[in-house]
């Protein structure tokens, strides 16, 4: 009865531990990553669904090495909570940190399902924490609880992965070529066609291709803080033919009105930074606004007369606080002139 309960009270406090770390690690941060990159399954090739082998065998896998845990060493996974005795049997006769290898295992099914570039980063930075603490301490605990019985079966265990006798590099490369794949699927991927609006003829219009994203502009976020011409903005590519074709010959317009000019803020996703024509009593003013998840650009080009919006494939970016004050102030004085 009283074994029972222990067992009982080994089994809860597990449970609490996976929910708060590994619930965390291999479930709600690539949840989040996910939500955040965008990664529909709706659509994704048959093959891809092949992500949830490694995804349920490393469910399979950490559920196994709780129970040893609990059955064989009489504690949980919790590093305050561990094993009163070394535990040795099951996976652990093949790889000394199996529970680890089963949450990277469900991290890169994730990845691999949901084709996500991010998610297949993401487990790598997992990887080099756990080895990290890993090394630095755990296995330093070990041989402090268990000295020499743990010094053998390092020697006779490996840390990682099982030591595979026959075609264990093809594994390896089979694996890779999964990932590379699932990743590149969404990127390369086209976009179906739209349905013809043509009907009632026996031929049909080919569709009118949508306007084409140009080159992502995500490494600007490095630049927040900085001053345009500090580090020449635009003149930088992909920035600068982007603005070029977005203005055409309006473009000097855009540059002459940075003769004053504002850092390179931030506003969430959104990038902006506002510029004034010197000497021009507030008249002349441009500002540059770029929503780097939409990879969209917005100018606004502002005289005493009027103030021109351009905006890329007609999307319009969302307007931080500090730009519609700088509207407002622009209109305020338009209004004081009349």
């Amino acid at each position: 009865m009283t074994e029972a309960r222990g067992l009982r009270s080994i089994a809860l406090r597990s449970l609490l531990f996976t929910f708060l770390l590994p619930g965390t690690i291999g479930g709600y941060l690539p949840l989040s990553i996910l939500h955040t990159t965008g990664a529909p399954l709706a659509a994704a090739p048959v093959w891809r669904w092949l992500g949830l082998i490694p995804l349920l065998l490393g469910l399979a896998t950490y559920v196994w090495c709780v129970a040893d845990f609990a059955l064989a060493g009489r504690g949980t996974p919790a590093p305050i909570d561990p094993p009163k005795v070394l535990v040795v049997r099951g996976l652990y006769r093949v790889t000394r940190n199996p529970m680890y290898v089963g949450v990277l295992s469900v991290i890169a099914g994730e990845s691999w399902l949901f084709g996500s570039a991010p998610l297949v980063f993401y487990t790598f930075v997992v990887f080099a924490c756990f080895h990290c603490f890993v090394i630095g301490y755990e296995e330093p605990t070990l041989r402090r609880s268990f000295g020499g019985a743990y010094q053998r079966y390092c020697a006779a265990v490996p840390r990682w992965l099982p030591r595979l006798r026959r075609h264990g590099a093809s594994l390896v490369v089979i694996v890779a070529a999964g990932f590379v794949l699932a990743c590149g699927d969404r990127a390369a991927s086209p976009p179906p066609a739209a349905p013809s609006s043509a009907q009632g003829t026996n031929e049909s219009a080919p569709p009118t291709p949508p306007p084409q994203a140009g080159p992502k502009l995500a490494y600007l976020r490095e630049q927040v803080g900085k001053y345009p011409r500090d580090i020449q903005l635009f003149d930088t590519e992909p920035l600068h033919a982007r603005l070029v074709a977005l203005l055409a010959d309006q473009y000097p317009i855009l540059v002459e009105s940075f003769g004053t000019q504002g850092p390179l803020s931030a506003d969430g996703a959104v990038l902006y930074t506002i510029g004034n024509k010197p000497h021009a009593a507030g008249d002349d003013q441009a500002i540059l606004l770029i929503d780097v998840d939409r990879n969209v650009i917005n100018v606004k080009l502002m005289n005493a007369e009027e103030m021109r919006d351009f905006r890329e494939r007609n999307e319009a970016v969302e307007v931080p606080g500090d730009v519609q004050t700088t509207i407002a102030n622009w209109e305020e004085l338009g209004n004081d002139d009349e």
